[in-house]
């Protein structure tokens, strides 16, 4: 058995947003590098999501595994990488 299968992975300074339908809304799930896409699923690769410190002024990405998940209940988009998104630790607090 032969499964298609594609990776889709943006130009440098691009992510992929993905969204997630509930009954008539999309929210957003979170982000990654790229998709691999088989059959009717697929793996977001480089997953991570947004964290932010308690008051709410510095941002980092979270690293996210989301694993394997059925193709149909997301829709991605490419967005410009932010500043933030490659902050991978909290920032240090200073008292």
């Amino acid at each position: 058995m032969n499964i298609p299968s594609f990776l889709l992975q943006p130009e440098p300074g691009q992510i992929i947003q993905i969204y997630v339908r509930h009954r008539c809304v999309d929210f957003r799930y979170g982000f990654c590098r790229a998709i691999h896409h088989a059959g009717g699923q697929v793996q977001f690769v480089g997953g991570f999501r947004r964290r932010e410190d308690p008051s709410l002024s510095t941002p980092w990405a979270e690293p996210h595994d989301f694993g394997i998940q059925p193709f149909e209940r997301f829709s991605f988009e490419l967005a410009p990488e932010a500043e933030w998104m490659s902050l991978t630790t909290p920032p240090q607090i200073s008292l």
